[in-house]
């Protein structure tokens, strides 16, 4: 069961559904792991409490707003205590594995996140949605306010550098790719393989012609004319696939065989003249 919750001063989104065990929780305990994404950089306490919504609402978060629905989720339903795993971590645009063997735990969600985000290379004021929650008055990002007991902050900023993730809309404008995105409710699993699918193929020169990337179950897109080419990306797009490239994978990547992602599609398959 769902309730619908009015957000005090919102940034994006008036009304949340939030799910009624939450709303009527005692306390919330975040307990997340350190990961990358892509449209938002980092995926910490904060981003980890869109749990407390029905699917429809986070994939929702994905196409619009995100960063400023993480600032207004954690308004209605605030973490009492952050628990952050770094035992084990994956550094998704290199395919490498960061063993940095921490637990970062705080009543400061925003705290938390900043000083986690500060270990993995990135400067927090520099993550929207942890900047935005500062100044929210969620917590404060300001590493010089926040006390770091246990391991010293010093001595573990630098031992570990995360890729900066590959936001695939931040690509296409940077790269003025002839590449639009058509978002039916994806997952960031599928947005976070595109943005490293579309950074491999940026130097190719594979993205010719007007082409359309659909993502996400409810997708749609209109028959591609001459010159054009729709390109269907990942397994809930299967049944939509004819007339276009399919991409399978969920997310595509490069474990699955054939056209598992979107330069092997492109490179097999006949484009539009």
């Amino acid at each position: 069961m769902h309730d619908t919750v009015t957000v005090p001063d919102p940034l994006y989104f008036h009304e949340l559904e939030i799910a009624r065990f939450a709303r009527q929780a005692e306390g919330i305990i975040s307990l997340a792991k350190v990961k990358l994404v892509n449209i938002c950089g980092v995926s910490l306490s904060l981003k980890n409490i869109k749990g407390v919504m029905p699917p429809r609402m986070k994939r929702a978060f994905h196409c619009e707003g995100l960063n400023q629905g993480i600032v207004d989720l954690c308004k209605v339903v605030k973490p009492g205590l952050s628990i952050i795993d770094g035992t084990y971590s994956m550094d998704q645009v290199k395919m490498k594995h960061r063993s940095l063997g921490l637990f970062v735990a705080s009543t400061d969600p925003v705290a938390a996140d900043a000083v986690c985000t500060k270990i993995m290379g990135f400067e927090p004021t520099e993550i929207e949605h942890i900047a935005l929650a500062s100044q929210a008055g969620l917590g404060t990002c300001d590493l010089t306010q926040i006390e770091v007991v246990g391991k010293a902050l010093e001595g573990l900023v630098g031992k570990y550098s995360f890729s900066k993730p590959a936001n695939p809309f931040q690509l296409i404008r940077q790269y003025v790719l002839p590449v639009e995105i058509i978002q039916g409710a994806p997952c960031s699993s599928c947005l976070n393989q595109l943005g490293n699918d579309l950074l491999e193929v940026v130097a190719t020169g594979a993205l010719q012609g007007k082409i359309r990337i659909l993502v996400g179950p409810q997708a749609v897109a209109p028959d591609a004319e001459a010159g054009e080419i729709n390109i269907y990306y990942g397994n809930c797009l299967a049944r939509r696939k004819a007339g276009g490239i399919f991409v399978h994978g969920c997310p595509p990547d490069l474990s699955f065989l054939g056209t598992g992602s979107l330069k092997e599609a492109l490179d097999s398959t006949p484009r539009p003249v």
